[in-house]
């Protein structure tokens, strides 16, 4: 799939309105926090599922992970995470 034929389909408005839109990603639920227009993804936060160590190593408490999800995968396909993020 071409890219521009994605900016076409899913204009940068359509992204910008996913800001803060609640998803499900690899079966946790998150927030999407920031979208990366010239990398063409979407920064997802997930609800606290890593642990953070404090100074020590010690595991302290549980800590949002980011993760950054392409829209396209190498092939120029919709990746997987995203079909998801649509999907949900």
């Amino acid at each position: 799939m071409d890219h521009a034929f994605f900016m076409k389909m899913f204009d940068l408005a359509s992204m910008h309105s996913m800001l803060g839109k609640r998803v499900s990603l690899r079966g946790m639920q998150g927030t999407v926090k920031e979208i990366l227009e010239e990398d063409q993804a979407l920064v997802v936060e997930t609800e606290g599922v890593s642990i953070q160590a404090d100074s020590m190593g010690y595991a302290r408490r549980r800590a949002a992970e980011t993760v950054v999800v392409p829209v396209f995968d190498a092939d120029g396909s919709y990746s997987k995470d995203f079909l998801e993020i649509l999907n949900a």
